[in-house]
């Protein structure tokens, strides 16, 4: 099901007894496609890093390397599906 180029994201936890996955190499060669994993955090976690972000500490700045305006959203969008730069956000 997924496209040409398109990415295919794993997430969320899966109990022990959870049979593993079997993937078709071949859509992965021929479609060009990406398989990622990810995990999420908990609310603690969240209120550390905000607290983190706020006293200096982690300056998030660095990591923005786009910003556009409401009315470019669609540049926004392009962009983030393009991988330009790091973080791409939208500023109303």
């Amino acid at each position: 099901m997924v496209a040409k180029r398109g990415r295919v994201n794993l997430f969320g936890g899966l109990g022990k007894g959870a049979r593993n996955l079997s993937v078709p190499s071949n859509t992965i060669h021929y479609k060009e496609c990406s398989v990622l994993g990810s995990h999420g955090s908990v609310p603690r976690q969240h209120r550390i890093a905000m607290d983190l972000i706020e006293k200096g500490i982690v300056k998030t700045g660095r990591y923005i390397t786009h910003r556009f305006s409401l009315d470019e959203i669609h540049a926004a969008l392009a962009a983030a599906e393009k991988h330009e730069g790091l973080k791409v956000i939208v500023v109303p």
